[in-house]
């Protein structure tokens, strides 16, 4: 899934950048998503204990990707 991801933004012009990040990398995130193959991409909305994440873009790369 991650590669399908990288691969379709990539072809419709998004620049992909991929690093390891750490726990504070994640809670200073303005938005966070998971994937795998049965849920596609699945929208973050907390994390250790922080509860202020958007989802703007997570719903337009869904869109983009699934629909």
């Amino acid at each position: 899934m991650r590669r399908h991801i990288i691969t379709q933004l990539t072809e419709k012009g998004i620049h992909v950048h991929e690093k390891a990040l750490t726990i504070e990398d994640a809670a200073d995130a303005d938005e966070i998503f998971l994937s795998n193959a049965v849920r596609q991409i699945k929208w973050v909305g907390s994390f250790n204990l922080k509860t202020s994440f958007n989802n703007t873009h997570v719903r337009q790369l869904y869109s983009m990707l699934y629909k």
